[in-house]
């Protein structure tokens, strides 16, 4: 099972650097990762700090950007959308909240009853909060 993992990020290039793609290098998921820019002026800025990553200008808004983001893959694309400011992943067991170790394991596993249903997107819930 392929999938794109897809940061939207806005003027926030070292944010996103030492945040998400430290947390995507971790796992081993970085070249899985797309960054998706508003403009070409953030692009240079985005290439001086993410540099081996690519880097695509998109759309400015957030609602706009992921629309931009749903038609750059190829049809029928898995995409997982990830904040630019992830620092961990922790999922709730016994009800407890527990960091996740395997991040492509649980990616997969999330898109496996996705797929059987056809749907192809998804996102992870920001807040560290067992009640949501």
């Amino acid at each position: 099972m392929d999938y794109h993992i897809a940061i939207p990020s806005y003027h926030r290039p070292r944010e996103v650097m030492r945040k998400t793609l430290t947390t995507l290098a971790r796992a081993n998921l970085l070249s899985r990762a797309t960054i998706f820019v508003a403009d070409e002026l953030e692009l240079a800025e985005y290439r001086l700090t993410c540099h081996d990553l690519p880097i695509i200008v998109g759309k400015l808004g957030l609602v706009a950007q992921r629309q931009f983001i749903s038609s750059y893959y190829p049809a029928g694309s898995l995409i997982v959308f990830l904040d630019d400011d992830i620092t961990g992943f922790k999922t709730l067991a016994d009800g407890k909240l527990q960091k996740t170790g395997q991040l492509d394991a649980f990616f997969r596993q999330a898109f496996a009853p996705m797929t059987e249903a056809g749907a192809r997107i998804w996102g992870l819930y920001a807040a560290s909060n067992k009640l949501f």
